[in-house]
């Protein structure tokens, strides 16, 4: 598209042809809406990257036209924008747009900024906006994958709390008792070993062939029976 050539015939730039460069070239997308009619006046690629509707659906025509699906949500804020002259901002939103010719929910952080003119009245409004969806979409996935491991731990956990046998967990380099199961416990009674080391915990194994064993398991990562 052709977007540079494309602009609204009633449209006046304050800073002449530079901000229209300056809007066009921009590395987020921005459509700049006349604030009496929110017509867009001029609207970047990257507002269409994210938008993913027509060019004709959008420039020259009333903007909740071409976003009806968001326009109960946002229509307000805009609106306030032009009336108190203060900056809505919007940051990671779900929004369910048909783009492309399908519906997709997307993430997006936007901005709708007003611009006055010399006598400090409000005439346009820019919307600059980022879309933040793989972002997203990654980032859940990690907490899900953190919760699946947690959940995963805890019923680990859970099976060698209730084991039969006596089964204990050192955690490296001091092999402190990081877990330490009821019938572990019972082959020492009254003494509190958890979260201590083990041979702070239990002095009488220092200097044995025991603590020769753990610690050579610990240095080779080898089996010893």
């Amino acid at each position: 598209l052709a977007i540079g050539t494309k602009t609204c015939p009633s449209m006046q730039f304050t800073a002449g042809d530079d901000l229209q460069k300056t809007i066009l070239n921009a590395p987020i997308g921005i459509c700049l809406l006349d604030a009496d009619t929110f017509v867009a006046e001029l609207v970047n690629d990257k507002f269409m990257e994210v938008a993913g509707k027509p060019y004709e659906t959008i420039f020259g025509q009333f903007y909740w036209d071409a976003f009806a699906e968001v326009r109960s949500y946002y229509e307000p804020a805009l609106q306030q924008v032009v009336a108190s002259g203060e900056p809505f901002y919007a940051d990671e939103v779900e929004m369910v747009l048909t783009r492309r010719g399908k519906e997709e929910t997307i993430f997006v952080t936007f901005v709708y900024s007003p611009i006055r003119d010399e006598k400090n009245k409000v005439t346009k409004v820019a919307v600059w906006v980022l879309e933040n969806t793989r972002q997203v979409t990654e980032r859940k996935k990690e907490v899900a994958a953190k919760l699946a491991f947690q959940q995963e731990r805890d019923r680990f956990k859970s099976f060698l709390m209730q084991a039969p046998a006596g089964i204990c967990i050192l955690s490296a380099p001091e092999l402190v008792y990081e877990l330490v199961n009821p019938a572990y416990q019972q082959f020492l009674p009254g003494r509190d070993i958890l979260n201590r080391p083990i041979f702070e915990a239990m002095p009488e194994l220092v200097g044995t062939p025991l603590q020769e064993a753990l610690l050579k398991v610990y240095r080779t990562g080898e089996q010893v029976q």
